[in-house]
């Protein structure tokens, strides 16, 4: 078995797609991400937790009609990638914001641009957005990790300021 190359933990780079482009609509009080989440948005929650991680890139993948998301978001460290086939499902939004990470360019030809990729759903409590954070580049390895994260109202509730 061939040996595999490793990446030296302080060049370990991780992004970020929150994917925000459901439409929400088993939501009864209009759209989850607009939400009240400790005095904000949830997805202005989400996204200042993001941009305070250790997290290289962020993208934020919204629908077309995804301004009021966008506007909620606020000004930060992330870009927008619209997904113009958000209507398609989850799936597309992954598929746009991996697309979106392709235009950074890398260090170097022979290392990935990310070692992990974490995909951030807005709708279900699984850990800790810092623990996934941190699990993320823990494992330095020479393919991409993708990782699936989410997040709830009650989870951003019970979690310390």
């Amino acid at each position: 078995m061939p040996e595999q190359p490793q990446i030296a933990l302080g060049r370990c780079r991780i992004a970020a797609i929150v994917l925000a482009a459901g439409r929400s609509s088993r939501f009864a009080g209009g759209h989850k991400l607009l939400a009240d989440a400790r005095g904000a948005p949830l997805i202005a929650t989400v996204m200042t937790a993001l941009s305070q991680s250790e997290a290289a890139d962020i993208i934020l993948v919204t629908a077309p009609n995804g301004e009021p998301i966008v506007a909620a978001a606020g000004a930060g460290r992330w870009r927008i990638c619209v997904n113009e086939t958000a209507d398609e499902g989850l799936a597309s939004s992954i598929r746009a914001g991996l697309r979106a990470l392709e235009d950074e360019p890398t260090s170097a030809a022979d290392e990935p641009a990310y070692v992990s990729v974490l995909i951030v759903l807005c709708a279900t409590f699984i850990v800790p957005l810092a623990s996934l954070i941190r699990f993320a580049t823990a494992r330095p390895s020479p393919s991409p990790v993708l990782t699936l994260a989410s997040v709830t109202l009650a989870s951003l509730a019970s979690a310390a300021p």
